[in-house]
């Protein structure tokens, strides 16, 4: 098997799905030869695989993607492509697409019109034409098997992990902020509508007005995003470099995730590999990951998540036990051998 992975995503803004890609790059990397595949006149958003880089093609974007990259792999002796984020060629049958939700098609409102429509038509015929799927989660591969009838052996869970980079990143606090250890909460993701953080930012904004709230992310041009809000006790930071998002994470009080809908919830393990409480909302997604390592509030339900603040501010010992159990949850993804399971499959 000659493995390529389709690297379009490296010219692409780094949220989950992209890291998501990175790291399981970094897997493969360290046990298989591998070609990342990028268009070969756009700009790289990180130079760490330069040795396996090959640039080809004179297009962008989705051109490339469904012109060029499939034309090169069919000239391959024994190819194999890997896609690692979400979108893949639609005419490839030797490829393995990784979908790391439906939310294109559960929640097409939270899109812009053009994306939404796009990904509906991809994506179905990608899922058909593919020889196998990943995915992150237990709850997203139901919804795969539902909504496109492929078979349960077609689709793999890999889960998710936390970068190496964030857990050894150096220490690097945000002066300006005028942040104090352990006096505020944290959001982290982009300003979109499934994070629902406007309903933590009018909780903070009514009822918890004598707290800090720290929301770390950006907008994403795929959403219709929200507006921001201005208030003395809500702070937003666009963009954290590794040390500083481990300084934020490691010293809020509690990293909150109000998510309506996730494939995974990779800031839930982020937090919890810095040792901080994760509150979240009971959504399906969430309670199959993280079990009994975080503290889940009722979705939408501002008096359960204030009441959830509020106990632990009076109580703060009493919920340690989520800090240990968050560590074995941790080990249990980090220590995961997902290049094996991805290479066993495409080589059949």
């Amino acid at each position: 098997m000659n493995l390529f992975i389709n690297g379009r995503f490296l010219t692409q803004r780094l949220s989950g799905v992209q890291q998501f890609g990175i790291e399981i790059c970094k897997e493969l990397i360290s046990t298989c030869d591998l070609t990342i595949l990028v268009p070969a006149k756009v700009e790289l958003r990180t130079n760490e695989f330069d040795d396996k880089i090959m640039p080809i093609g004179k297009l962008g974007g989705h051109l490339w993607e469904q012109i060029e990259l499939p034309f090169f792999i069919k000239k391959q002796k024994n190819a194999v492509l890997l896609n690692l984020c979400n979108t893949a060629p639609i005419n490839l049958r030797e490829q393995g697409i990784t979908l790391h939700d439906l939310a294109f098609a559960v929640y097409p409102k939270w899109f812009d019109w053009r994306f939404s429509m796009f990904y509906n038509f991809l994506i179905p015929r990608i899922v058909r034409a593919s020889k196998h799927i990943f995915t992150v989660s237990e709850t997203i591969k139901g919804e795969i098997i539902n909504a496109y009838k492929v078979s349960n052996n077609k689709i793999s869970v890999l889960g998710n992990k936390v970068s190496n980079k964030l857990i050894e990143a150096d220490i690097t606090i945000t002066e300006n902020l005028g942040l104090k250890e352990k006096n505020y909460y944290l959001m982290v993701g982009s300003n979109n509508p499934r994070k629902n953080f406007k309903f933590v930012e009018n909780l903070f904004l009514t009822d918890l007005k004598h707290l800090t709230l720290v929301i770390v992310g950006g907008s994403h041009e795929a959403f219709n995003s929200t507006e921001s809000v201005n208030s003395e006790n809500i702070i937003y930071l666009d963009f954290a470099k590794l040390g500083e998002l481990k300084w934020l994470y490691e010293n809020a009080i509690a990293l909150i995730n109000p998510s309506i809908y996730e494939g995974f919830g990779i800031p839930n393990l982020e937090a919890i590999a810095c040792k901080t409480l994760v509150f979240c909302s009971n959504i399906p997604v969430f309670k199959e990951i993280y079990k009994d390592s975080v503290c889940y509030f009722e979705l939408n339900d501002n008096q359960s998540l204030k009441a959830l603040i509020l106990e632990q501010q009076l109580q703060p010992a009493s919920f340690e036990i989520f800090k240990q159990k968050g560590v074995l949850l941790l080990n249990a993804f980090q220590n995961r051998n997902r290049a094996t399971e991805i290479l066993n499959v495409m080589s059949k």
